[in-house]
């Protein structure tokens, strides 16, 4: 009954937000944390609306669903929460310090399929979905890492083409996985958004976010190779999801599109 007991506490704790958080009142705590609407002067980063625009994204936007996984792996919870510190001013503070000192919505520690820490602040639960961004680089980076171990794809060094069809005729086509994954393939891009203008960041929000074009890899069509992939070592938006297109292919008659699906977790947490 103790053991239970404790387990019972562990789990309270994990999902209650903390005390108190930075910033409360700036970022919409008063008004339960809005979320933007589309408007001429939208912004995702408005203090007022910050902590709803990146929880609702879905509300705010037209994403693309990604089917979940028939026989998703469960997630465990451990006994006892992780009792970790971090040095700052000298000192060795806890984990809960670090919350109150930065605006952090939500803290998910895994180790193997356990959850050994997890604390949400301004309002968030374990049922949100959180925007994740470049968290999909280190995502896609574990999927080719399984696909190669299992077969699925013959070597890192083979062009991207060879598995993904559609970056045929792009800049991405001949690149080799390798070189995508360390997002070096040398090709031309900018972040730079200018009004009235078509630039490299506007088009692929307006496909991703505006379901503007077919997704994928068209929207990379206008993309052009700028240096030779070998010497660049540049880090791009858009590269963080080219090697997506490779283990959500058939890449053999064995494995159908989503055949990775159980690596992922049917649980409603964030993936940051």
């Amino acid at each position: 009954m103790k053991r239970e007991r404790a387990l019972a506490a562990a789990l309270l704790a994990a999902v209650l937000p903390a005390a108190a958080a930075p910033d409360e009142a700036a970022l919409g705590k008063a008004a339960g944390y809005p979320h933007a609407s589309l408007t001429p002067d939208f912004t995702l980063f408005a203090d007022g609306t910050k902590v709803g625009n990146f929880t609702h994204m879905e509300s705010i936007f037209w994403p693309r669903e990604i089917g979940a996984s028939l026989s998703p792996r469960p997630l465990l919870v451990a006994a006892r929460e992780l009792e970790a510190t971090y040095p700052y001013g000298g000192t060795d503070r806890p984990l809960a310090d670090l919350l109150e000192r930065q605006r952090i919505t939500g803290l998910l520690i895994l180790k193997g399929d356990t959850v050994v820490f997890e604390r949400y602040q301004y309002g968030r639960r374990p049922s949100d979905r959180f925007a994740s961004f470049s968290m999909a680089k280190t995502v896609t980076a574990l999927l080719v890492g399984i696909a190669l171990r299992e077969g699925a794809i013959h070597s890192l060094d083979d062009p991207a083409s060879t598995y993904a069809p559609s970056l045929s005729g792009t800049a991405f086509g001949d690149v080799s996985l390798r070189t995508l994954l360390r997002m070096s393939s040398g090709a031309r891009w900018s972040d730079r958004a200018v009004p009235n203008q078509a630039s490299d960041v506007a088009r692929l929000s307006g496909d991703t976010f505006f379901r503007r074009g077919a997704g994928g890899a068209t929207a990379l069509r206008d993309v052009r190779r700028r240096t030779p992939a070998s010497i660049i070592r540049a880090a791009r938006r858009s590269r963080s999801g080219l090697p997506c297109a490779v283990p959500s292919r058939r890449t053999s008659p064995r494995m159908p599109p989503r055949s990775y699906g159980n690596r992922w977790v049917r649980r409603p947490r964030p993936a940051g």
